[in-house]
């Protein structure tokens, strides 16, 4: 198996000539980049260890050997088709899917909301805001897939420039205020197509903080009322969608913003998995040119090759026209380094 050129963005970017970047898209290693705590392992250390769905869980991610709360899910999911045939009742299934999927969200809560407080007040927090920000400047369109806050801190204090097609915490496809309709080309849209902890269901709306609680309060009163946050967490492709159809916001956001991402696009810190394809199904729609695809340069050569690899036979199957290029995930001026 021939090796995969990994390059830096930066000659990506050159080669393009006068076509600018258009569309940005963020996976986990984004936050991850920032700190380790984002990762999906510290999600299982604290649910299993603290979270109040532990004695319910911890069996099922030990029997399956594994820390990721999607591949559970997924497993779940696949065991339910055939729980008829072997006479497994369904109702266990659901509750064991629920309690899962409950503990997520808890140790999302904890795990995706401290770490982000707690990098704010660190020395390091305006320079990488600073150099995020310069860097998704680059793109027309952000698309996070991240529950996190991350994105959220660093536009805040840019409201002006980046918006998200919400009003005063409303979203309404038919307002004017749906990204849409700003023709301003130095404006730039951010969505969240698998939600955020900041945007809630029933009815959906984003939450903000206020002059006398901070954001994480206020997203500890919408729970408690019963309030649950808007997030994809299914454990396959065909499920995830099914979650997004039943969105306003989010099946929004897959219909009119993912089909359209422009001709030339980045993703950083996402891997376009097996339970992500509907993602690339949306991309399908209107093809990209130039797809470019992070690597996370901390780890063997041998790993970022079979990474490569990996992305590159997902990503040909559903768009084969693309030209595909890898690029090393802390290149200068990439994200947060300068």
């Amino acid at each position: 198996m021939n090796d995969i050129s990994i390059e830096t963005l930066g000659d990506i970017e050159k080669s393009l000539g006068n076509n600018p970047w258009n569309s940005l898209i963020l996976g986990n290693g984004a936050s991850m980049a920032l700190d380790s705590a984002f990762s999906y392992k510290s999600l299982y250390e604290y649910a299993s260890t603290k979270g109040s769905h532990r004695n319910a869980i911890t069996p099922i991610f030990q029997g399956l050997d594994t820390t990721n709360f999607e591949h559970v899910l997924r497993v779940l999911s696949d065991i339910k088709k055939l729980a008829l045939h072997f006479g497994i009742s369904e109702s266990s299934i659901d509750t064991a899917s629920a309690a899962v999927r409950n503990a997520l969200i808890e140790a999302v809560n904890k795990k995706h909301i401290e770490p982000i407080e707690l990098i704010k007040k660190s020395s390091e927090w305006n320079t990488s805001k600073d150099n995020i920000r310069a860097f998704v400047k680059k793109f027309r369109k952000i698309i996070t897939f991240n529950y996190d806050l991350t994105l959220y801190w660093v536009l805040i204090d840019s409201s002006k420039i980046f918006k998200d097609g919400f009003s005063h915490g409303n979203f309404d496809p038919r307002s004017p205020s749906w990204p849409s309709s700003y023709n301003d080309a130095e404006q730039k849209l951010y969505f969240y197509p698998h939600g955020s902890l900041a945007i809630v269901r029933t009815p959906e709306q984003k939450l903000a903080k206020t002059s006398s609680e901070n954001l994480r309060k206020v997203i500890d009163g919408a729970w408690a009322n019963g309030r649950d946050p808007l997030f994809v967490s299914e454990g396959t492709a065909t499920e995830k969608l099914a979650t997004i159809r039943q969105s306003l916001y989010l099946n929004t956001v897959y219909n009119q913003v993912l089909t359209k991402l422009g001709s030339n696009v980045v993703a950083y810190g996402f891997s376009f998995a097996e339970n992500d394809t509907h993602v690339l199904d949306a991309m399908a729609t209107n093809p990209p040119s130039t797809l470019a695809v992070s690597v996370f340069s901390g780890q063997p050569d041998s790993e970022q090759q079979s990474f490569a690899h990996d992305v590159s036979s997902r990503v040909r199957k559903k768009l084969p026209n693309a030209t595909l290029r890898f690029f090393h995930h802390d290149d200068p001026g990439v994200w947060i380094f300068p």
